[in-house]
């Protein structure tokens, strides 16, 4: 489930919470939550801390929406990242990085602190 709110009274800062599963099974209902938050504010905080199922799917949906952000001039804030079931996916998908999403690109990973 998915649930937002402004954090600010400008409407500069919106959170995106997403709670329960977020696998395969629920892409097709993320994507355009994410779209949509994307779209609406220039600073995103997604916040992942009730999320109990995670799985390659969703990395891929967080690595899209980063690279969204970043091509938009938006930010995008991660939260919740470091617990699991998100850290233990991640570490088994290689995404642990020290270093940049792409050699060209000088933005660090947004699995590295979880803000870009």
């Amino acid at each position: 489930m998915t649930t937002s709110n402004w954090l600010d009274e400008e409407h500069r800062e919106l959170r995106l919470a997403i709670t329960g599963a977020m696998s395969i099974a629920y892409a097709a209902e993320l994507l355009p939550a994410l779209i949509e938050a994307l779209d609406a504010a220039p600073v995103l905080h997604l916040d992942l801390s009730g999320v109990d199922e995670f799985d390659a799917a969703s990395l891929q949906l967080v690595c899209s929406a980063h690279r969204t952000a970043l091509r938009e001039g938006k930010k995008l804030f991660i939260h919740g990242i470091d617990r699991e079931p998100l850290l233990s996916t991640i570490t088994r998908a290689g995404y642990i990085r020290d270093d940049c999403c792409h050699p060209l690109n000088s933005t660090p990973c947004i699995l590295v602190g979880g803000k870009n």
